[in-house]
């Protein structure tokens, strides 16, 4: 999926647009016990309970794709990841009223999720009529295709701080009841995925909160796959192999800075020719690090470090530049410019008010 189909499909997760037939879901205690079980039609829901089960689903598919969401191959071949494509086929045909299918994959969850505290697991079950468009983007009227899908949201469930709390009925300020509070998801996926507006069933889009630290263990065992590094995971890898290796150079800083600069311009130069999702090879590492003034040897170890490292992450030169270094970088050399002029427009002041003083 890329992200303008992730945006279609949030465009639906509003309020006057949803048609989610269904959600269910379970409480799953610190023990890992399933308590609470619901399953009921989403329209039915009060809006209040409806506004925020969908604050939930916007929030299963927020971020970038390659990042925070995740696109993960799960048709690999192997007898268990067949059988969990099953049950989450099975799952999206019997439009979650299986009750029986619904409990395996909750107790696959439970099996698979590493969490020592509370957690409220969701699914959401859909059918979009998706329209066809022209190429200039403009929609038709018929729907050719009919895209089911489930998405599930796994929310963390904590308790509310404690504070003090104005008791109307007794008219006093008391201490506030604590209660279990569901958060916003750590982690869910969409299934299947929506490529090229088109129902994909080998394919599934994974969401992680924080795509700096993905829950890799998780998506491999419960998908029974093998996923992909994030966009960030690749970015804090390469810059661990650049300030290594530039800690063998003088002007460290400055290295590090013109490597960026480097990565840059191969990122402008691929997108300019409609290659932006070509992968960064050893070879061109090794050839911007020269361009970024490291000496020869580093250059070579730079490569080395890469190919070892990253060359099989099929990584981006916009996956590894760090921008927010450039754009700091950027307005400091602004504010020097600043007082560059600032001092010539205060040296010719004072000549013209000698000038003046003769």
């Amino acid at each position: 999926m890329v992200q303008k189909e992730v945006l279609e499909l949030k465009r639906r997760f509003k309020k006057d647009r949803a048609t989610f037939p269904r959600v269910c879901g379970v409480y799953v205690d610190s023990n890992k016990q399933k308590q609470a079980a619901m399953n009921k039609q989403f329209l039915n829901l009060d809006e209040e309970v409806m506004h925020k089960y969908l604050e939930i689903a916007n929030k299963t598919l927020s971020g970038k794709v390659g990042d925070a969401l995740l696109n993960v191959n799960v048709h690999g071949g192997s007898k268990e990841q067949e059988d969990m494509t099953k049950l989450l086929m099975g799952i999206k045909d019997s439009h979650l009223e299986d009750d029986g299918l619904l409990n395996a994959f909750y107790d696959r969850v439970i099996e698979t999720y590493d969490s020592a505290e509370p957690y409220y697991i969701i699914l959401f079950y859909d059918a979009y009529d998706v329209m066809t468009k022209t190429s200039d983007n403009e929609k038709l009227d018929e729907s050719e295709i009919v895209y089911e899908y489930i998405l599930c949201s796994i929310c963390p469930v904590k308790l509310s701080k404690p504070g003090l709390s104005y008791y109307e009925k007794e008219d006093e300020v008391d201490l506030r009841e604590r209660d279990w509070v569901v958060q916003m998801p750590d982690a869910g996926f969409l299934y299947p995925s929506f490529t090229d507006r088109c129902p994909d069933v080998n394919e599934c889009l994974f969401y992680n909160r924080k795509p700096k630290e993905a829950a890799h263990d998780f998506m491999n065992d419960l998908l029974c796959c093998n996923t992909d590094l994030t966009a960030s995971e690749k970015k804090n890898i390469f810059g661990q192999i650049l300030e290594s290796v530039a800690e063998k150079e003088s002007d460290m800083e400055e290295k590090i800075y013109h490597m960026h600069e480097e990565l840059q311009a191969i990122a402008d130069k691929k997108e300019n020719d409609d290659n932006a999702d070509d992968p960064v090879t050893a070879e061109d590492i090794k050839e911007a690090a020269k361009e970024a003034g490291f000496d020869d040897v580093n250059a070579d170890l730079m490569a080395r470090r890469y190919e070892s490292d990253l060359s099989k992450t099929n990584a981006t030169a916009e996956n590894l530049v760090d921008r927010k270094l450039l754009d700091r970088n950027d307005a400091l050399k602004q504010i020097e410019s600043l007082k560059e002029q600032l001092k010539t427009l205060m040296a010719e002041n004072k000549r013209l008010k000698e000038k003046l003083g003769e």
